[in-house]
């Protein structure tokens, strides 16, 4: 596993909560557009916008600093009560299976539609959709999709999009022991139970994984992902993250980690991967908790401004911002840049860094004089950046040149007279 050094994150948590007040903006349906406050789940796309699953009023998505919400009413969505969101090639998909608040009415999963602004939706007995009720989807790396209906897994070829004959469930799980599902980078199916443990399929054959087999710790799978390696990821219980590859070895994250966390029942995870190390954002009972492998911790000063700590869904982006939803509606947490002094943070001078992320050259700006400037560049281990001029400052803007530099994650910190920042650049 690769790892990141405490540097970037002791360098956050040292802020005051006035600080990380800057990089924390709560949406709920009495601030914002959004429908209800009841989320879901929360993804942040391809696109920029960021689509809300909410248990009673439809789907939002935010996009430009507009909230356009989509219902039964006003759109071919299948339901009002999203179970889950998914992002696949830019194709934003929903499903639902009548646990959510005004579900009678379920018709299975619904796709949106972008150049018509609306959404499409599958029903029982429509292109061999066997129920309405749909309890997991993952899309596999193939392009076709695992997907949990009523007590059978079934294939669904999107290009179609069509249902294949059904696979039944192996005969330990019921439909109330899902957690999540997701697939691999080798296609197969995984399944996070409540108290089965871990099983996966490969289309012909069911395995069990529990801690009498493996060593995972516990029956109880909390949150399961896959990231864009096809590496899945899963929360054992209250006891640790683990990962997978597609050879089937478990890897275990440094289970010391799980005591800084800000509570150890995950409900989700998302995992970035910056080429060299990854980042794995929790969310959890108590707040959010990250892992920069192998050093991780809860936000303290971070969690205490969140409208609701009680978190259910977690998506991210690499560009650093974090958006968390719960049962207050959705919070974003800007993560990439923190401005910190004895000012009004409202008041500070810096616009910001862009392109970010770069292929080399990008620029930092500001408006009127920021006196006393000192600027410093540090690789992701924490070591600074020497030996030539990376950074060329001008009357408002410095540029900063990485293109002699391997690619990977490099960290900008500047100081003034009013106060100080640090900017996550990202070098491809």
């Amino acid at each position: 596993m690769r790892s990141i050094r405490l540097f970037i994150l002791s360098y956050l948590l040292a802020f005051s909560a006035q600080a990380f007040a800057q990089v924390v903006t709560n949406y709920t349906s009495f601030n914002s557009g959004l429908a209800s406050n009841n989320v879901t789940e929360v993804v942040a796309a391809e696109d920029g916008s960021i689509w809300v699953g909410t248990e009673d009023a439809g789907i939002c998505r935010f996009k430009d600093s507009v909230w356009v919400c989509y219902d039964t009413l006003n759109s071919g969505l299948g339901a009002n009560g999203c179970a889950g969101v998914i992002e696949r090639n830019g194709v934003i998909w929903t499903y639902h299976n009548g646990q959510q608040l005004g579900a009678p009415n379920d018709k299975g999963i619904s796709r949106f539609d972008a150049a018509n602004n609306t959404w499409e939706s599958t029903a029982t007995g429509q292109l061999g959709m066997p129920h309405d009720y749909v309890y997991g989807m993952a899309f596999r790396p193939d392009g076709r999709v695992w997907i949990a209906v009523s007590n059978q897994i079934h294939n669904l070829t999107v290009s179609t999009p069509a249902f294949d004959p059904a696979y039944s469930y192996w005969n330990v799980i019921d439909l109330s022991e899902i957690n999540g599902i997701a697939s691999g980078a080798d296609s197969k199916l995984w399944i996070a139970t409540e108290s089965n443990g871990l099983i996966s399929f490969n289309g012909s054959q069911w395995r069990n994984y529990t801690p009498q087999t493996v060593n995972i710790f516990r029956d109880q799978i909390s949150a399961i992902t896959a990231d864009e390696n096809g590496i899945v990821w899963f929360a054992s219980g209250t006891a640790g993250l683990i990962s997978i590859n597609a050879n089937t070895e478990f890897t275990f994250s440094n289970f010391s980690f799980f005591n800084n966390l800000p509570s150890r029942e995950i409900r989700a995870i998302d995992v970035v991967d910056y080429g060299n190390y990854y980042v794995e954002w929790l969310a959890t009972a108590k707040g959010v908790g990250v892992d920069f492998q192998p050093i991780s911790n809860d936000l303290p000063a971070l969690n205490l401004l969140l409208n609701s700590s009680d978190l259910v869904s977690i998506s991210s982006n690499e560009e650093g911002v974090v958006w968390v939803g719960h049962g207050l509606g959705v919070s974003r947490l800007s993560m990439n840049t923190v401005v910190v002094g004895t000012d009004n943070p409202e008041q500070s001078e810096i616009l910001g860094l862009y392109p970010n992320p770069t292929n080399g050259l990008t620029r930092l700006h500001w408006t009127g004089v920021l006196k006393d400037l000192e600027m410093q560049l540090f690789d992701v281990s924490g070591q600074e950046v020497t030996g030539q001029t990376f950074i060329t400052v001008e009357s408002s803007s410095a540029s900063i040149d990485l293109s002699s530099l391997p690619s990977g994650v490099y960290i900008l910190q500047l100081k003034h007279a009013k106060g100080a920042a640090t900017h996550r650049i990202l070098y491809r």
